[in-house]
């Protein structure tokens, strides 16, 4: 169970890394891209999202986002201005160029309401080579307060430039009795 030093959504087994982003915060040290990477179904995505949910809440005391801001209610309804989602449109296909170049126009913009904007790439292995082209080019002249998350189970299909261009987050497979624990508190048995 999460104290109150430890955020609520955030799985036992990512304390550390919640911990390591909980103070690139604090010192202001963010990277520009972040590689989230690791096993299929361990939580990275959720992982990312709640950290987006961090850096675009207004109330910047909390070591998870607080829920009640303006800035919280707008990404619970999915309608948050600095939050931007791109996944392959189906299951097995491509991630294309347009979408990467939508998110790199985006990007050219300032932060709407909160201190950063937040693109998210979930399967980023599946971008087409059109498409890695055109995310290299805006890792290589990052823009201010913009993180871009990349998650992938399957990092080696990464181009080598783009995953230099990032700082990597790796996720490890929990111990077994670390997810007993973990479904117990979850009413699974």
């Amino acid at each position: 169970m999460p104290t109150e030093t430890e955020p609520h959504n955030i799985l036992p087994w990512q304390i550390s890394a919640w911990s390591t982003m909980q103070t690139a915060i604090q010192q202001n040290r963010l990277p520009h891209a972040l590689l989230m990477t690791g096993a299929k179904g361990i939580g990275k995505q959720s992982f990312a999202t709640q950290l987006a949910r961090k850096l675009l809440c207004n109330n910047t005391n909390s070591i998870e986002a607080c829920g009640q801001c303006n800035s919280c209610h707008l990404f619970d309804s999915e309608t948050h201005p600095d939050y931007y989602i791109i996944a392959p449109e189906d299951e097995g296909k491509a991630i294309k160029v347009d979408r990467i170049r939508e998110m790199i126009e985006k990007n050219s913009l300032t932060p709407h309401i909160s201190s950063f904007k937040v693109h998210l790439i979930i399967d980023a292995d599946k971008m087409n080579i059109a498409a890695s082209n055109s995310l290299l080019k805006t890792l290589e002249e990052p823009t201010p307060n913009t993180i871009i998350v990349l998650i992938s189970s399957k990092p080696e299909l990464l181009s080598a430039t783009i995953r230099s261009r990032c700082q990597n987050l790796a996720f490890s497979i929990p111990d077994e009795q670390s997810s007993i624990d973990w479904l117990k508190h979850q009413s699974v048995k």
